[in-house]
């Protein structure tokens, strides 16, 4: 009885969940793929950016416009769908990674690396690219028959991650939605926006139009001079400060970001995890990385070994993060994992009866049950694995079975705590190639691809579906949409990026980006495939260990003292250099002391999330407006001959 009438007063306290994937969302979707794809894979091309804001934008105000004109307004649950979508539909460029593969097959740096005396090129299979001598490089096109084998295995494992995803983001949303309601901060300025634009409200709506007017005045500010002219009116994306403390702090990584949507988010960002990241940022970005030139240069002689003064807060990052943080942010994340697997293990074992039971409420969430949950998600991993192995036959099958089956599990369900408690979505280190590295492994192929490693998708989707709760819109429809945003951007990319290949070479001064990112992705990969970095084998389990102690005494002490603590602050602050904390932390002290003084607590905490999507919605439209048009004015067409 006890239990009946729990879930009684549980499915009250639901959202009435309503359709959000209509014919006029689909449609959306479609659309902004076929019509703002081409302009992403140019500007990736030309830029290295993307023009998400002006897709979904774009799209939503056209059909918005157009459904009032018709007497029948979108809903919420519509917009939802579309500023979710329109934006994936348009700016997912994977075939700009197909044409890369070629430029690897063909490029004379891919020679300068070499494997037994033999250049690295001689060992790249055709199910991964074409060889050097196909006819696909004379013409530049995807449509072309040598093409079909390594296209055919970037669709099969796109499945693979989409059945992995899927299942893990149901999983995710019982857990931190129904089960640990975590407030995923950033969560709030999107539904906000989309009920204040379904419900067209006179005041949200001047509060956000003036919110917008001020994002884009302050974009024009920042962004216009140097997007227009090339004129820079502050330093972009940071104040490098290294200069003025490389003689006190070597190695350090001091800095300021200069984005103003920085300091502005950083206002929904809690207090708590917000101080954690700072310190744990300043500890590990600055003192330590210093010390392991001053002190302790023997810990990570590389990096000891290549510093030198004037370097610059790029390349101090870059080099750091290879040299020193890439194994030690694998162990913390892997620590704080364990952490929460302990620490939280009766919510994990509620939110798994939950989908077992399949309630009416999960049901009409559109939820599958957990069976189906299961069977996804071991297809996915355990398919991956297989296919893996026939690609990569030297490599036993138990080691891609274990890494994904495990680690994509641990990555989902650690990536979406984080997001959820410090609203950071923090990109986790690539596990896969230090564990080849260590492995000892000695072939290419093993390099080149890998089985599905998931959780990065569905740990930041989870704050969707929160979104999705916060609009009262079926999350199962998200999946729905996501899986016509998957078609539409595979079928018109394909298209699209066949024909800038076509126009001309990539890379080429036509596409001037690719002249900078390709090599030096090239050259990073031949690094690690020849084997070029050294490895600390006591630095891994000295992070992990330190890290597990860090944790258990942090929280330890808070249930004794009562001084708050915040794991995924901590973790958080690991993965995040100075410069990008600095903004979320002065942003959550003013948001948390000094606004709800001004306008009172209760105002702010109801009228904040809208405030930042209107700033946000406004200076993004003033820098993707800047992009295109400078790019447009300053083209120069190159004709055949």
């Amino acid at each position: 009885m006890k239990e009946v009438s729990k879930r009684k007063e549980e499915s009250k306290k639901m959202p009435h969940f309503k359709a959000g994937l209509t014919l006029r969302s689909s449609l959306a979707i479609f659309f902004a793929s076929l019509f703002f794809m081409p302009i992403s894979i140019y500007l990736q091309l030309v830029s290295g950016v993307t023009i998400g804001s002006i897709a979904v934008f774009a799209t939503t105000i056209i059909f918005s416009e157009v459904s009032i004109l018709a007497g029948s307004p979108l809903t919420k649950q519509e917009l939802f769908i579309m500023l979710e979508m329109c934006g994936t539909a348009a700016t997912t460029t994977y075939m700009v990674d197909l044409i890369y593969r070629g430029y690897v097959v063909t490029s004379p740096l891919t020679k300068a690396f070499e494997i037994k005396g033999l250049p690295l090129s001689n060992f790249i299979p055709t199910w991964w690219a074409p060889p050097a001598w196909s006819d696909s490089y004379v013409y530049r096109t995807l449509f072309h028959v040598d093409w079909i084998i390594p296209t055919f295995i970037t669709v099969i494992f796109g499945i693979f991650t989409i059945m992995t995803e899927f299942s893990l983001l149901i999983i995710n949303s019982v857990l931190y939605i129904e089960v640990e309601d975590l407030p995923f901060p950033m969560a709030l300025p999107t539904a906000d926006m989309i009920n204040t634009l379904a419900e067209r409200s006179p005041h949200k709506l001047g509060l956000f139009s003036e919110s917008a007017m001020i994002g884009a005045l302050i974009g024009m500010l920042v962004h216009f001079p140097r997007i227009a002219l090339g004129v820079e009116t502050i330093p972009f994306p940071w104040v490098d400060l290294t200069g003025l403390t490389e003689q006190y702090l070597p190695g350090a990584i001091i800095g300021i970001a200069t984005e103003p949507l920085s300091f502005i988010s950083g206002m929904l960002i809690p207090w708590v995890p917000a101080v954690y990241m700072l310190l744990t940022s300043f500890i590990c970005w600055i003192f330590l990385n210093s010390a392991f030139i001053t002190v302790l240069p023997e810990v990570f002689p590389k990096w000891s070994k290549d510093y030198m003064p004037g370097l610059g807060l790029t390349i101090l990052y870059q080099r750091s993060q290879l040299y020193v943080w890439l194994l030690p942010q694998i162990m913390f994340t892997l620590a704080l994992t364990l952490f929460y697997l302990i620490l939280r293990s009766d919510s994990l074992l509620r939110a798994f009866r939950t989908l077992f039971h399949s309630s009416s409420y999960l049901k009409q969430a559109g939820y599958l049950n957990f069976p189906t949950v299961l069977v996804m998600y071991f297809m996915g991993t355990v398919g991956s694995a297989i296919v893996f192995h026939i690609l990569v036959p030297e490599i036993p099958i138990l080691i891609p079975i274990f890494l994904s089956v495990g680690l994509s599990f641990l990555n989902a369900i650690i990536g979406a705590r984080i997001l959820g408690e410090t609203g950071q979505s923090v990109s986790f280190p690539d596990v896969w190639r230090p564990f080849l590295y260590i492995s000892g492994y000695q072939g290419i192929n093993g390099w080149l691809i890998t089985p599905t490693l998931g959780g990065g998708l569905a740990s930041g989707w989870t704050q969707d579906i929160k979104i999705a709760y916060l609009t009262e819109t079926r999350p199962g429809d998200f999946l729905k949409a996501f899986v016509l945003a998957w078609i539409a951007y595979r079928m018109f990319g394909f298209m699209w990026g066949s024909f800038f290949w076509t126009f001309a070479p990539i890379p080429s001064s036509t596409y001037p980006s690719t002249l900078i990112s390709w090599p030096l992705r090239l050259m990073t990969d031949g690094i690690w495939i020849t084997r070029q970095l050294p490895v600390n084998l006591g630095v891994v389990f000295t992070s992990l260990g330190f890290m597990v102690v860090i944790l258990a005494v942090g929280t330890a002490l808070s249930r004794f003292t009562g001084v708050p603590f915040s794991p995924s602050g901590i973790i958080a602050g690991t993965l995040m250099i100075p410069p990008s904390v600095i903004p979320v932390f002065v942003g959550s002290a003013i948001g948390r002391f000094l606004i709800p003084r001004m306008v009172g607590e209760k105002w702010w905490n109801e009228h904040r999330g809208l405030i930042v999507a209107g700033f946000a919605v406004g200076e993004g439209i003033v820098i993707g407006i800047g992009i295109v048009g400078s790019l447009l004015f300053r083209s120069i067409w190159t004709w055949p001959y």
